[in-house]
């Protein structure tokens, strides 16, 4: 199984998207873990193993193939209207 690592944020109002929202730090926080829930329950369900440290980085264990694996993250990170870097 590989091993695929992501830390998730907020990117708040921008030149690009000026429109954009701004959340508190409660409300940031809270989507953070509702994405953590989301990406468990999807993954765990696949027979993967999830993982969080305390800095927010999530790593996933998986045999589901990496393009498969990063297309299921993006779209549970657009729901919530968060980012991630992959690490």
């Amino acid at each position: 199984m590989k091993t695929y690592s992501y830390r998730p944020f907020y990117q708040g109002p921008s030149p690009v998207n000026p429109m954009r929202d701004e959340l508190s730090a409660d409300e940031q926080e809270q989507k953070l873990e509702m994405f953590y829930a989301d990406v468990a329950a999807h993954f765990e369900n696949l027979g993967s193993i999830v993982k969080r440290n305390s800095a927010g980085l999530i790593s996933i264990t998986t045999e589901v193939p990496e393009k498969d694996c990063h297309k299921i993250v993006a779209n549970l990170l657009i729901s919530l209207d968060l980012h991630a870097d992959k690490i």
